[in-house]
Formats: C-alpha cells, sequence, structure tokens
C-alpha cells in the first residue's frame, strides 16, 4: 500500500509530468522546456536554467552552441541563370563551411521542421552565407551568383529537437533517482537540498564556437530558408538587391532604390507577409531600377526583381 501511495505522489509532480511529455511526446519540446526551467528555477539548479533559456531564446550569434547543434551539411550557390548547384574552391574554406551552428531557438526548428513537411519541400534547408563572404569565395565569379550558403538534410533539424529532448528526459530520470519529485508545481525542503547536491554525467553546454567565422552569416530565421518555400526565397533574393542597392544607384537607378528594397525586404521578412504590398513594392523596385545602365550588375539585379515576381 505504501508502494502504491508513493507512485500516487510521484504522478503528480512536475518531475513525473516532465518524464511522461518527454517519453510520450505529448508536449511541444518548447513547452517541455517552460516546465524543466520552472523546476530547475524553483530546485536552485543555475545551469539547467541558463541551458534551457539558450535552447528557448536560441544562442546569440552562434556562442556558445553545444555540440550537438553542429551540422554538417554541402555548400551550394545560386547562379542566376542556372540555379542552385553544388560549389568547389580552397579545399579548407569549403570545409569549414560545410560545418555549421544550428542556434536558433527550438520553436523556430520546430517551425522549420512543420514547414519542411506541409511545404513538400525536398527534405532540406539552406543557412545562407553574409553577403560580404560571397565575393571573397567566389571571387571575379561572384557577379553570376545571387545567393550562397550550406544546404543540409532537414533530418538535422529533427537531430537537434531529439538531443534536446533526451537530454530532458536523461535529468528527469536523475531527479527522480535521487528522489526528487515535487508535489504539483512545488518541491519540499528536502528536495531541494538533494538537488544542491546531485551531481549528474549529463552535459548540457560544451561549447563549439562559432563555425565559419566570418563567412557565416547568423542564425536568425531571415539566414535559413526551408527548400520550398517561395517567401524564404524571395526574401533571400531581395536581401542581395539589399547589399548592391548603392552600386545600382551609381549605376544610374533611382536615389529611391534603397527605399523601395528596404520595404520589400521588411515586408518578406514578416511572419504573414501581405501580398499586395510585396506586388507594390516589387514594382517600386522595377521603375527605380529603369534607368540602370546595361551592366552585368544591372542586369542580374532586373533579372532577380523579375524572378521575385514569379514567386509571389
Amino acid at each position: 500500500m505504501e508502494v502504491k501511495l508513493a507512485e500516487q505522489s510521484n504522478a503528480g509532480g512536475l518531475i513525473g509530468e516532465i518524464l511522461e511529455g518527454a517519453i510520450t511526446n505529448t508536449r511541444s519540446l518548447s513547452e517541455l522546456l517552460r516546465m524543466v526551467k520552472v523546476a530547475a528555477h524553483r530546485l536552485s539548479l543555475p545551469v539547467i536554467e541558463d541551458w534551457v533559456s539558450k535552447e528557448l531564446d536560441g544562442y546569440e550569434d552562434g556562442s556558445d552552441v553545444p555540440e550537438y547543434r553542429r551540422v554538417s551539411g554541402q555548400v551550394v550557390a545560386k547562379h542566376v541563370m542556372h540555379g542552385w548547384h553544388p560549389i568547389g574552391g580552397d579545399p579548407t574554406i569549403i570545409a569549414m563551411l560545410q560545418e555549421r551552428n544550428l542556434g536558433g531557438s527550438v520553436a523556430t526548428l520546430e517551425a522549420m521542421f512543420l514547414e519542411a513537411k506541409s511545404s513538400g519541400s525536398t527534405g532540406s534547408f539552406t543557412m545562407f552565407m553574409s553577403p560580404e563572404s560571397v565575393p571573397k569565395i567566389l571571387g571575379d565569379k561572384s557577379f553570376a551568383y545571387v545567393a550562397m550558403g550550406t544546404r543540409f538534410p532537414v533530418a538535422a533539424i529533427s537531430s537537434v529537437l531529439d538531443r534536446v529532448r533526451g537530454k530532458i528526459l536523461d535529468w528527469a530520470i536523475e531527479m527522480e533517482k535521487q528522489g526528487i519529485v515535487g508535489q504539483g508545481m512545488s518541491f519540499s525542503t528536502r528536495e531541494k537540498e538533494s538537488a544542491a547536491r546531485a551531481t549528474t554525467n549529463i552535459t548540457f553546454s560544451g561549447p563549439v564556437g562559432t563555425i565559419a567565422g566570418n563567412f557565416g552569416a547568423g542564425n536568425s530565421s531571415g539566414d535559413i530558408s526551408i527548400a520550398g518555400s517561395n517567401i524564404a526565397e524571395a526574401l533571400e533574393l531581395a536581401m542581395i538587391l539589399q547589399r548592391e542597392s548603392r552600386e545600382l544607384i551609381k549605376s544610374g537607378a533611382d536615389d529611391s532604390l534603397s527605399e523601395a528594397i528596404d520595404n520589400l525586404t521588411r515586408e518578406l521578412a514578416l511572419a504573414s507577409p501581405d501580398k499586395g504590398k510585396i506586388r507594390g513594392f516589387v514594382a517600386h523596385v522595377k521603375t527605380a531600377l529603369a534607368g540602370a545602365s546595361g551592366n552585368l550588375l544591372a542586369s542580374g539585379a532586373t533579372q532577380v526583381i523579375n524572378h521575385i515576381s514569379t514567386l509571389i
């Protein structure tokens, strides 16, 4: 009878709820992390609380990204005429660019994974290089390319999410072993003291540093695109135009070009962009480009904005 009563008590505790959610996948990973954060806060476990905060908010500028968030892929570039294809180059640089840190928040990763499934994607996503790095990597050929990045299988996202869920499960099991189960959302004085003394072999951090140095863009949603998402591709192309706007104005484009491209980029970056506004901004960009001289840059920009029109 005593065993049954103990089991009933454990089942109603926060640690028990975390265990059940981690095992059965009945809760989203973001929800599970928030539950762990509450437990860690009430048990005075700052290391766990800090780890959870980073998983929920994302790792800023790729700093302190754990080993399990390092992913390996294929370096690709997008030609204005021939589309995406793998590229070669200095083996040292290419090898460095193949390894990237996936530092976005868990909610972002979950959304990316769901988008990949719902958009009928080919099972890949791209992390883009910073615009300034493209000429450094491609040299004289860079004028013919509108984007460059590293392409990864969508399974890499699933792997990261599974590793986080696994760490939550391991931690909750360890807490239960120590007799730390909670009652509702609260913990006893004894449990708090046990948590302070408890040591585990679970590694939550272990940074691997920023991969790709100055060549890598950040890990914000604007730098990551699921293959097959038209809005994401349009945003990617608009960012390329944004980078070249000053040179295009020097080539004869109207001074309003920069503002028009900025408006287009901001609208595309919204969670729910207004397609009517996007079409208006695209038309403005086309008008502003009309006076640019017929050099390669101006011709490429015209092709880019025309392609954006087909995506909306």
